[in-house]
């Protein structure tokens, strides 16, 4: 049976596990059966310190199959006799003393330390019931799971609401829905007050994050969003509160991971040292014809995004129009450890592995991302549409541009859940890098998103959910 044509096991095993009590293994259940192409190819990209001290010569062999595999070369019965020999070498490391689980899928162990950082909420949604799953750590450093019931919701109705937000976003962007503009616009306010009803605003409560921070500063605590099935497709950062009008934008720092084992990979590799930071700028301001030879818009804000982009002082590359070749871009992204790209995004969300970026000549695609391995990657900013959405199908393998990013090096990808107005993104783009040069490091760039998102949402015109709530942080 294919992945396609199973109805969210993952998600059906974990609300069987929660309604027994035993809400640790309903989160091992999610990590099994979630995102299991992404958990497999992160697998293969891990560094193994451990082995190398234990048995150098088994940790080469290991990561030269690795490595093999990752490039997808060869033929088939070629690919046959390396999956094989990978499998003869995990048998063969786990029979060494303390590497019984290597390689194996993360257990309750692994998964606990994932809120040493902050809370972790992970919203599991199913047709049995649906919960959040809030990992915080407690005052004697260990961690604790609290099961909040979403007795109001299911997820038909997600599946509903998540469709119709997305019809009203894409209707609200094109100059066809403008007709119908107030019908969309009370659409979108709608769900972001029915997400805050029924899952943020309870969650934040349990959480004693339920009240703004306030313009007079404070530190603004950290949240990471794990969410399950359709509800990956909304923005959970944007929920209204009815009440005063407040988002919780205004309350916590957001963050997503598609899967905990994604953000454990992220926060295991260590930032690239031994090199001065370096940053690769793509635009393409005037894009070719797409696939099927409909005329693309220009996008005339890039030239202001990449001269925002050049305030950042740090060793910078720029590849710009003509010079932006799908080549060009991939061995410009082997070199350079962050990477601003301003262009266009092809998305399908029947297969979201068919996305890319439209740049001079061709696209990169979801598929050559996952074919690389970027050592010295640290932090990808995607100014182009939908690259952190993912697709209506397969939901739960959440397979996006910003999450092939994350799978070839990068541990803090900055993408989009939806169409970018190409007005904004020079602010955008200007305040994140501001205050990513005023921290000189990547580490405080959802910090730096949120500030930015912020100084956009004073700006009477911009102020509205459908312009501020595209752009959201993955990663550590």
């Amino acid at each position: 049976m294919r992945l396609r044509e199973l109805p969210s096991p993952a998600c059906s095993a974990a609300a069987v596990e929660i309604s027994a009590g035993r809400p640790e293994e309903a989160l091992v259940r999610l990590e099994q059966g979630r995102g299991v192409l992404l958990a497999q190819a992160l697998r293969l990209r891990g560094r193994h310190p451990e082995l190398d001290a234990a048995a150098p010569e088994l940790a080469g062999r290991f990561e030269r199959v690795c490595a093999e595999l990752i490039e997808e070369r060869g033929t088939a019965p070629q690919r046959a006799a390396l999956n094989a020999e990978f499998a003869s070498l995990l048998t063969e490391i786990r029979r060494l003393e303390g590497f019984e689980r290597f390689h194996r899928p993360l257990d309750w162990e692994r998964l606990r330390t994932v809120a040493a950082h902050g809370p972790v909420v992970v919203l599991n949604i199913a047709e049995l019931r649906c919960d959040a799953l809030l990992l915080r750590a407690d005052a004697d450093g260990g961690t604790g799971v609290d099961v909040l019931p979403l007795a109001g919701i299911t997820r038909t109705e997600v599946g509903r609401r998540s469709a119709g937000f997305h019809a009203a976003v894409a209707a609200l962007s094109s100059a066809a829905g403008l007709a119908e503009a107030d019908t969309h616009q009370r659409t979108m306010d709608d769900t972001l007050e029915w997400l805050w009803e029924h899952i943020a605003g309870p969650v934040l409560t349990r959480l004693g994050l339920d009240r703004p921070v306030g313009a007079e500063g404070g530190e603004w605590p950290r949240l990471w969003w794990c969410p399950t099935g359709p509800l990956a497709l909304l923005p959970l950062h944007a929920a209204r509160c009815p009440s005063d009008g407040s988002h919780v934008q205004d309350r916590v720092v957001s963050s997503y991971t598609p899967t905990l084992g994604a953000l454990l990979h992220a926060r295991d590799r260590a930032a690239p040292s031994g090199r001065p930071p370096a940053l690769v700028a793509v635009g393409v301001p005037a894009p070719p014809p797409g696939a099927d030879g409909a005329a693309l818009p220009p996008l005339p804000a890039v030239y202001d995004e990449l001269a925002a982009v050049a305030g950042l002082a740090v060793g910078q590359s720029r590849l710009l129009g003509a010079d932006a070749t799908p080549e060009a871009v991939l061995a410009a992204l082997r070199d350079a450890p962050c990477a601003h790209l301003a262009c266009h995004g092809s998305y399908d969300p029947e297969d979201p592995s068919a996305g890319g970026l439209l740049l001079h000549g061709g696209e990169l695609t979801v598929h050559d991302l996952t074919t690389e391995r970027l050592d010295q990657a640290e932090f990808a900013y995607l100014s182009a549409c939908h690259t952190a959405a993912p697709g209506t199908a397969l939901v739960d393998e959440v397979i996006t541009l910003a999450s092939a990013f994350q799978l070839c090096g990068y541990r803090h990808v900055i993408g989009s859940l939806w169409t970018l107005k190409d007005a904004i993104t020079p602010a955008l783009a200007r305040d994140t890098y501001g205050a990513l040069g005023a921290a000189r490091s990547t580490a405080g760039s959802a910090h730096a998103l949120h500030r930015a998102v912020q100084r956009l949402r004073t700006e009477r015109r911009y102020a509205g959910p459908l312009f501020w709530a595209s752009m959201i942080h993955i990663g550590p």
